[in-house]
This record gives C-alpha cells, structure tokens and sequence, in this order.
C-alpha cells in the first residue's frame, strides 16, 4: 500500500508540474527576462520597450514578449524605431536556464515592422555584412582574457541564437512608412560559427512574391579571410536565378562558379529590377547558363549557352560597368538554327492590322512607351552573332554575319551578310530616340537573289522570276510604324534579270491588239512573259513614292510602268503598258494598257477599257449617215 500511495503522490506532483510548466507565467519583472533585455540592448545598442512578457517551461523554456519596440537612443521622432513587432517568441536554452542564465535558442519575430537604415549599393551591403560576420565569429571564438573590448560584438556573439525567423513581416524605407517589402517569411539557421549558414526567405517585392534560399555559406571562412562555398536560388515570376560555387573573402567579392538565369520577358523582367537594358523592350523568353566569374570587374561567361523561344546560341558573354556608370555588355554567339520570330516579342513588332470589311493597315501601337526605352540609353551593347540558317519574318537566310551595338541611345542592327538562297544580302537598321519618338534609318542592299522564290515566301504568288538585285534606302521617325510610315521618305530600287512574268504571254497579247483589241482585252490571261530585264525605281516623300519602271523583253516586246504608291495607306495607283520594242506609249502601234488600283492586299489588276474603246474606234471603218459604209454599189 505504501508503494501505491508513493507512487499516486509521484504522479499526482508529475501532472502539477506539467500543468505549471504548460502555463504561461508572467515573467515581465523576473530578473532573467530584464537581464535578456539588458543584453539586447547593449548587443544592439537600441533601446527596447516592451508591453508584457510570460514564461512557459514545456515542451522547453520560451519567452513570449508582447508588443516589442527597438528605437535609436535618444531620440523620440517616429523614425527613430527601428523595429517594432506585434510578438517576440523566444526559446531558450534549457541547461543555462536552469542556472538562472537567458540564453536564446531561437528568436521569431511576429508581424514585424522593420526599418532599414543600412546602405543601399549591394557592394556597400556587403561590405557591411561581412565585417558584422567576422566580428560575430571573432568574438564568439575569443576567450575573456583575450576579447578586444567590443563589448557590444562579444554580447551579441554569446546570445546569438541558432535559428532567427520572422513571419508576416514588412521592411519599410529609410524614412516615412513605405514599404519596400511585405509579407515577409525569413528564416535564418546558423547552428553555431564553425557550422553552415542557411537562410530561407519569400516576400511580396515590388508587386511580385518572391522566394531566395541560400545554402553553404561557411562565415568562419570568410572571416578567416578564406572563399567560402555558396548556395543560392532567387525564383520570381518574371525571372529565376541560381548560383553554387565559391565566394572569396575579398573587400570587393568575386563569385567564381555556375550560374542559370531565366525569364519569360527581358522586358518585363527589367522593368520589375527597374534596370533598363537596352533591346530588352522587344526581346521575349529566355534562359542563360554556364560557368561564371564576378567581381568589382564585372561579370565574365566564356561558355555561356542562351536559350531563346527561336534556338539556342553559345560562346562568350561579358559586363562591365565604366567609370560613369553605364554597362557595357558584349558577346560573341554562334547558333546552328536560329528564329528571330520567335525571340522577339510580337507586339514590339506587330504584323499589320486588319480592320473588319478592309485592307490591313500599319500598326499603331507606340514603340517606344516602357521603362525599357525610357533607359535605353543607361547601358551599351556589342553582341557579334554567326547563324548557320536563320528565319526572319517568312524568309530563310543561310551563313548569317551580324551585330548589335548600342551606345549612348543609338541602337544599331546590321546584317553584314546573309545568303538567300544563291543571293547575297546586306543591311544596317539605325534606331535613335527623340522627341517624337524614334528615328529609324535603313540601308541595305540585295544580289543574285531568285526573285520567284523570294516572292513566294513573301507573297505566296510567284508571278515573277528571275535573279534580283538592288538597294533600298528609307527614313523616318515617329512613335509607331503608321507615323513612320507616313512620313517616310528615301528610294527602293531594283533591277530582274532573265526572268518571266506568270499568268500573261504579253508578246500574243500585243499581235491580237491589232486587229481585236476588245476581245483581247476579255481574253488577256494566261500564259508566261520572258524579259530580259525589269528595272524598277520608287522614290518616297513623306509616305508616297513615285514608281517607275521598264521591261525589255523577248521577241521584240517592250513594257513601261509608272503611277504612286501610297506607303502610309498601302495603295497602288498604276498604269503600265505592253508594246512593240520601237513603239512608243503614244504611239499607234499595237500597245496593250494595264491599269493596277486598289490596296497592296486586294490589287485590281485590269487592262485600260477605254484606251482599247478608242483603239477599236480607230480600227473600225467609218459608218455613213444613210448607213452606208462606202463599199456598197449604187443601185
């Protein structure tokens, strides 16, 4: 019986004991709880103002602190708080506690509100960093006789906890109550100063959550003044961005090691970073891989791999930043296959409208109107690409040489060389920004080129063949390509060799039109026209161009054609004619008129009726009054 009642007694104090340590106690005038606010406050040189704390003992000792506030000494503006948080939860280490000793195991913060006053340059950032770092490992490895009377470094290193977080929190700015980050989720785990550091983190940063982990970081390393390895993964919607390798202990750090960066939209991308790049306003999807090498010199990728939406382009990769502050990036890329359709983004580039009941017309969306173009300027370019075969709108170009520069606002695209089919082609887009917007110049130059097979990508109607070659010229400026097209102005000029027109025999057209032009004008298509040549001149002025053009033919035939083209509205208005080779357009040997009207999609392609009415008149014998025709014998 005795050892019942002991045994009832035993449990009956073990489920008191339980049931006090499952209590939260009032701690707030305890002396271990003042002396943790005392040493916060000479580890952070802070005043800390609290509303209440309490003790609970199970499942292990934690200090609950309700409505904690962390202020500059002294001062008593609202600025002055640093960090205020609705809860502090604290755990403690249970064998110091049981010697009356506070020291924190964990610390998580709830719904705090921080204020950063730090710096804001990442390098300064660093900087700071790793100077609290290596005076945290400095300090918590000395022993008393050997501490150097940074009394604030060693109470910090002896009460730094293993594991920091903070749930629900917000980072506000320097000054005033804007917040820069929300809902932030961090936690920090730092098991002690030989072990790693692992840092988890996601919050809501510029209208986007975010996530960062990072892995390895050994701060003993660092502080001993060796590289340390390093773990990191940033994943946003706009853009994810890994790096594993080495960071070195170095005042100005270099990360030696693999990077993977991707984003759905450059554009986007930068203008979410708020960093302009220039061409990122017109680039879509894309991904860069390999082994990196950053420092205060800049940011070097020798076998960089960048996937895009249209192929995959490698070789070198390069950024610096100069002495002003601009960057300067450049690269030297080759792909086997390569579809600019599908790199650039198609409403940068949008393909002609089509209004309901009508022809298309140009596109009106501005081209310049993003935090892109507004920057573009802020950075230079000089990327060097070799393509195998390219695709650029519906043609195929084989041995690609071209680049991109820019620099101080002037973007420049030229297409050194580029074979089409047997011919060859070359080109240079200048783009400058101004006060209307763009500025846009192109110059380019084609040879050797099939027309027939260049037309039918283009066209889908190859009603021409032949070898082209020519020059094309043109200017213009505004904020979307109606405006530059109604103002353009320059020369497009070219000459066929060798060819035939499809559709129309012109040579058995022009004998019939001596005899019959009317009914030739009925029965006029069918058939193949071989030429000589086709040369052919438009000379554009504020949006319309006059064309002129010629044929020389086979068989003794000889074409003309000349009329407007209205580039700003995309219609034709042209008149050729198809004649004799010694005859002239006035003359009155057989010449068969050919009216062309209407918009470039729904071309009305016509022979000139009343030229042939008159022409038939003037063939007819004329008729007398009586009805006689003058052949008739008398009666």
């Amino acid at each position: 019986m005795a050892l019942r009642r002991r045994s009832i007694i035993a449990a009956l104090a073990a489920l008191v004991v339980i049931a006090a340590g499952s209590l939260s106690w009032p701690a707030t005038h305890l002396p271990f709880a003042r002396q943790l606010v005392g040493r916060i406050e000479a580890a952070t040189g802070l005043d800390v103002a609290i509303e209440r704390s309490s003790l609970r003992l199970l499942p292990s000792p934690r200090l609950k602190i309700s409505r904690v506030s962390l202020s500059s000494s002294g001062a008593g503006t609202a600025d002055a708080v640093l960090l205020r948080a609705r809860e502090v939860r604290i755990g403690l280490k249970a064998w110091p506690f049981l010697f009356g000793r506070a020291e924190p195991s964990s610390v998580t913060l709830i719904n705090p509100q921080i204020r950063w006053l730090g710096p804001e340059h990442p390098h300064q950032i660093w900087t700071l960093t790793r100077e609290h770092l290596s005076a945290l490992v400095a300090a918590s490895n000395a022993t008393p006789d050997s501490a150097d009377g940074s009394r604030d470094v060693a109470a910090l290193a002896a009460m730094l906890p293993s594991r920091i977080a903070i749930s629900e929190g917000a980072v506000l700015y320097r000054t005033g109550n804007r917040r820069l980050m929300q809902r932030v989720n961090a936690a920090v785990n730092w098991p002690s100063v030989g072990r790693p550091l692992e840092a988890t983190a996601s919050a809501l940063w510029r209208g986007e959550p975010v996530d960062l982990r990072i892995d390895k970081l050994l701060p003993a390393s660092l502080a001993a003044g060796f590289a340390s390895p390093v773990s990191a993964r940033l994943s946003a919607r706009p853009a994810t961005f890994s790096f594993s390798g080495t960071v070195s202990a170095d005042l100005v750090p270099r990360f030696t090691g693999d990077v993977a960066f991707r984003t759905r939209s450059l554009r986007q991308t930068a203008a979410w970073l708020r960093t302009p790049l220039a061409f990122a306003d017109v680039l879509g999807q894309l991904a860069i891989k390999g082994s990196v090498s950053l420092s205060g010199d800049g940011l070097s990728i020798p076998d960089a791999r960048i996937d895009t939406g249209g192929g995959a382009l490698e070789g070198a990769l390069a950024a610096r930043t100069t002495a002003g502050g601009r960057v300067h990036v450049s690269a030297t890329l080759d792909a086997g296959t390569l579809d600019f359709n599908r790199i650039f983004m198609p409403d940068r580039f949008p393909a002609p409208a089509r209004p309901q009941g009508g022809g298309t017309e140009w596109p009106r969306t501005p081209l310049v109107n993003g935090s892109g173009d507004a920057g573009r300027d802020s950075n230079d370019l000089d990327i060097r690409l070799s393509v195998a075969r390219a695709r650029a709108g519906p043609l195929t170009f084989q041995e690609v040489a071209a680049g991109i520069l820019a620099a101080n606002g002037k973007l420049e695209v030229a297409l050194n060389q580029a074979r089409l089919g047997d011919g060859l082609v070359k080109g240079r887009l200048q783009l400058l920004p101004d006060q209307d917007g763009l500025s846009a110049q192109l110059a380019g130059a084609f040879e050797g080129v099939d027309a027939r097979a260049t037309l039918l990508d283009l066209t889908g109607t190859p009603f021409l063949s032949g070898e082209a070659g020519g020059q094309v010229v043109l200017r213009g400026a505004g904020r979307s390509v109606k405006v530059i097209m109604r103002g353009l102005s320059g020369q497009v000029s070219a000459r066929i060799t060798d060819g035939e027109l499809s559709t129309v025999d012109l040579n058995s057209v022009v004998r019939r039109m001596e005899q019959r032009p009317l009914a030739t004008a009925l029965d006029w298509r069918g058939g193949r026209t071989p030429f000589e040549t086709i040369e052919a001149n438009l000379q554009i002025d504020g949006g319309v161009g006059a064309f002129e053009g010629r044929m020389h033919g086979h068989g003794g035939l000889d074409g003309v054609m000349s009329g407007i083209v209205d580039i700003a509205e995309r219609t034709l208005a042209l008149r050729a004619v198809a004649m004799a080779a010694k005859a002239g357009e006035g003359s009155d040997s057989p010449a068969f008129p050919i009216e062309i009207e209407g918009s470039w999609d729904y071309p009305v392609v016509t022979p000139d009726i009343r030229s042939l009415i008159e022409r038939s008149n003037a063939t007819v014998p004329a008729v007398s009054p009586g009805g006689d025709t003058g052949n008739e014998k008398p009666r």
